[in-house]
Parts: C-alpha cells; structure tokens; sequence
C-alpha cells in the first residue's frame, strides 16, 4: 500500500512538472472558450480590402470580389446592418491611414484584376457623410503598400509590390513627394512612428514576396541600423493591410512610442518583440507562447492587435480542426500573462481576413478567402473577447491535478484504514533522517531550478535587459528571491548579477562570431550593458582579455 503511494506521488510531480516546463503548451496559460457572433454578411463578398474603426464605425473598403475582380465600393456598419457606398478608385490591396481630422486617406492597390501592376490614386473618405472623394496622385504607382501619418497631417508612405520602392510623404495639403530611398524594397511594411516626426520601416517580405534576413531597420530620412534581435526572431506578418496602428501600445500625449509585434525564431517558437522608440526586445512572459492546444498545434496568423484601454495584445491563429484561436496577453505586467481563447470548430478554414478591434473590445473579421482569390467570402464575425469573454474552462493541467489528488487521497484514506485495524499491534516509529539524502536531494532542487533559469535566460534572452533584477527572474520562476540567489551562488559560485553578465558576454561573443560586420557597442548595447566603461570592465572579468584581445584572437585563429 505505502508503495502504491508513493507510485501515485511520484506520478503527480512528474506529470504537474513536465506540464509547467514544457516549451510552448498552455500549463501556465490559462484556456477560455470564447463566443462568436455572426454579423449580417457583407453586401460584396471581398478580398485584399482595408477593415477600419473609424470613432465607432466599423468600415471596410476596397479588395476584389467574385472572380478576382476590383471593387470599387465599401461599406460601413450601423443599425445591425452592412452599408454599401461607392468608392472613387479601386484599391486592391492598397492602403489606408486614419487622419488626425477624422478622415481616411486610402491610397495605391493593384491596377487591375487578377492581381496586377500598380496604382496612383488617393482619396479621402469621410465617417460624416459616408463618402469618397478623389484627393490626389502617389509620387509612385503603389500596391502592397503601408501609411501612417505624423506631425503636421504630413503621411510617410512606404511599400510596394514587384516595382521600386521609396519614403515618400504626403505634404498634408496636396502633394505627394520622394523624402528618402531604402535599404530593401518590402511589401507591406510596418512603419512604427518613433517620435511626433519620425519613424522607421521594417518587414519580413521584399517586394516580391522573399523573406528579409538582414535585420536591417530603415529610417524615413534615409540612415539605416542594425537590430540584431531580428537575425534571431524573424516577423510574423502575413498579408494584412496595416501600417502598425494597431500594434501601438504607446501615449502620443506623453511622447511615449511603443509597439508589440509577433515574431517567431528558427524553431518556430512564437514571441512578441517589443519596440520602444527604437529599441528592440523580447518581451518577457510567464512561459512560452502555446503553439498547442489540447487539441491540436496552431498556427498564428496575424500582427498584433492592441487595446490600449484594455492593456492587452491580441493575436489570431487556428488550427486544422477550424477553430479559431487568441493569444491575449496583458503586457503591463512584467512578467506578461497570457489567455488562451478558443472557438468551436467552424464549417471551413480561413485565410487572409481582415481583421480590426472594435470599440467594445471585440474582434471583427471580414471577408478573406478558404482556397483561392476567385472566391472571397462575405463572411463579418465578432470574436468576443472584449464584450463576452465567454466561460473560463479549466486548463487542461488543473484537471490532470484534480485527478491526482483525488487518488491520493483514495489511498490516503485506505492506508489510515488499514493503519487503525492494526492500531493494537503496531507503535509509533521515529523516522531517522538520512542527512546524506537530504543534501542530494537539495543539490538536484537546485540543479533543476537553475535549468529553468537558463531556459528562461535563453529562451527569452532577459539579460539584454539593462534593469534586470534577481526580483523580475524568480517572479517569472515562481521562487522566493532568497533561494534563486543562494541556488546561483551554491552552483555556480556567483552573484545574480554575475551570471547576467557572463550571458551579456557571451551573447556579444556570439553575434560578433556570426556577423563580424557589426559594431561592437552596437552589439553590447543590445546585450543590455549599460555603459560602454561596464561593457569593457564586465566583459575582461568575464574572458581576461580587453574586447580588442579578444578579437584579433579570433581573427588569428581563423587564419
């Protein structure tokens, strides 16, 4: 019987630790079944349009139709119905930017059907009077394309498709002009405003669909930099016509420019990366992100969402059953929690919807296609994970706990059974304590702790945090701050801090081995030192040689 207990015990921790430390399942994530509400079908099922909230107007525009043909017309939701009007132009795959006026400037998409060439034009439309005017004319023929605009009512325009590619910036009066060339020319880029006239430019696609592995980052004046995160985490962007808006999670009122983009590495891990200015990093969470449901892996699909009132980011993805997915993720907290929502299957399989948060704090997807281009939907759907969040279910771990424990304490109660018939022949016993046993056992509590504590490190390179404390890692361990501190100084016979710079130098170490072009402070910046002085005196301590010494040994041992 004591065996059987013990059997049961053992397979307790064993299944409870295998869940919490597994890369990517949901154990620390907790999973919600979420409502959908079918919205009335849009009037022209549609493709490659535009899907804004304008105030509180849900609007969608342009895209092709039925047969891969340009519409020019678009649509606005009111009273519990779609709303058709017409559109000046056609704008397949173009690009809009909502106006600090109110407006919608909308601007570029394919010239004609099928998917082809290039376009000028650009109008205006207006929530008001719902209605579109011809505005004015592109420097270039543009499709693919993204806008966002800065000071001034001035737009930077970035992005092209299978044609040549520059900065160029509307004047906010009537002209349209080149501002500055770029490093790569890329299909619908992110631009992500940095300061009230500034901002830079980055993608995963070229402009002919190839993925970008430079890591370079473009500014709207014409200089360039290096982010190295991005040779490691590459974009998560499909074909989704948005600008960075809706990734914002920043204050323009208080000068603050901050954004959340998805991105996975080469295993295909998925993560945020966050931009703040133009500062690149990972933003720390309670675990990986789930590429698995109970059910089945998934496989995300689109930019980040923010709502900003909300302080949560969201991102959609489904799996081969048809359920749809959203990762929530509550980015003001440090570490980040995440929720894991969940839809019940639905009758097809969708791609290349577009999709916009509502004011309520929902979802709304639009349009998009199963199989092919010639056969767009007309389909309008709310994910309720604003308005409704739907009933909590139980993670999937909490009823493998629940099982658990209830067999233990089945043979809790057979063992005191058995304990009170034999009362009268059998004593109390004292239990001597092995002092060996106890500090072997010590040493593997340790031992595993500090595995998920480089895991940790690792997987989400915390140390390239300059304000990294011991108090942020053992949060995100769920261990008391004493015992990661005594874990690290009995193991590895050093402080916290320590061991966050000999991971800051061996990262320096190893961008520098793969991409010899970079600049050294570059690269130690990025690593999380703060100072070019703790750099140096850091990385001596670490290696016992000067960052030169170093590597002019590499260059003799490469000859």
């Amino acid at each position: 019987m004591n065996r059987c207990l013990t059997f049961v015990l053992w397979m307790f921790i064993t299944v409870l630790t295998a869940m919490a430390t597994g890369r990517g399942d949901t154990a620390l994530c907790q999973l919600v079944k979420v409502d959908i509400e079918r919205l009335p079908d849009l009037n022209v099922p549609r493709s490659g349009h535009i899907a804004l909230c304008v105030g509180k107007q849900m609007v969608v525009m342009g895209g092709h139709t039925k047969g891969f043909v340009l519409t020019p017309t678009a649509e606005y939701y009111e009273d519990g119905a779609w709303h058709l009007v017409p559109m000046t132009y056609d704008h397949d795959c173009g690009t809009a930017v909502l106006m600090s006026s109110g407006k919608v400037m909308i601007a570029g998409g394919m010239e004609k059907n099928l998917g082809i060439g290039q376009t000028y034009p650009v109008e205006i439309y207006d929530p008001e009077t719902h209605s579109f005017e011809g505005m004015g004319c592109l420097y270039k023929k543009r499709a693919l394309a993204s806008a966002v605009e800065i000071a001034g009512g001035r737009v930077i325009i970035v992005g092209n498709w299978y044609k040549e590619d520059c900065v160029e910036v509307f004047d906010g009066d009537e002209n349209f002009d080149s501002l500055a060339p770029v490093t790569t020319a890329r299909a619908y880029p992110y631009i992500l405003r940095t300061a009230d006239n500034d901002a830079i430019v980055l993608s995963q696609y070229d402009n002919k669909g190839g993925v970008i592995h430079n890591g370079i980052v473009d500014g709207i004046d014409g200089t360039s930099m290096h982010v190295p995160l991005l040779y490691e985490w590459t974009l998560l962007e499909p074909w989704e016509r948005s600008s960075g808006y809706q990734s914002f999670i920043g204050d323009t009122a208080k000068g603050e420019y901050a954004y959340l983009l998805s991105a996975h590495d080469r295993e295909g891990q998925l993560a945020f990366i966050h931009v703040r200015g133009k500062e690149f990093s990972l933003l720390p969470t309670v675990c990986p992100m789930p590429m698995r449901s109970p059910w089945e892996d998934i496989s995300w699909t689109s930019r980040v969402v923010a709502d900003r009132q909300a302080r949560r980011a969201y991102v959609v993805g489904a799996g081969e059953s048809h359920r749809l997915y959203v990762l929530a993720v509550d980015y003001q907290r440090s570490p980040a929690t995440m929720t894991l929502y969940y839809t019940d299957s639905l009758p097809y399989g969708l791609k290349e919807e577009a999709m916009v948060l509502t004011p309520e704090g929902d979802l709304l997807l639009t349009g998009g296609i199963t199989k092919t281009n010639f056969a767009p939907l007309s389909l309008a759907m709310l994910i309720k994970v604003g308005s409704n969040q739907g009933k909590a279910g139980t993670p999937a771990w909490l009823w493998m706990a629940i099982m658990l424990v209830a067999l233990v304490a089945l043979a809790s109660l057979v063992v005191t059974v058995r304990v009170m018939m034999r009362r009268a022949k059998l004593r109390q016993a004292t239990i001597a304590v092995d002092d060996d046993k106890l500090t072997e056992k010590k040493l593997g509590d340790n031992q595993a702790l500090m595995q998920r504590l480089d895991e940790l490190m690792q997987s989400h390179q915390l140390y390239r945090q300059p304000d990294l404390r011991l108090a942020d890692v053992a949060r995100a361990l769920q261990v008391p701050d004493r015992n990661l501190s005594k874990c690290i100084k009995e193991l590895m016979g050093c402080s916290f801090l320590q061991l966050v710079s000999k991971y800051r130098v061996e990262y320096v170490q190893q961008m520098l081995t793969e991409h010899p072009d970079l600049k050294m402070m570059t690269v130690s910046q990025e690593a999380g030192f703060a100072s070019e002085v703790s750099f140096f005196r850091t990385f001596k301590a670490v290696t016992g040689m000067t960052p030169k010494e170093w590597q002019n040994s590499r260059i003799t041992d490469n000859k």
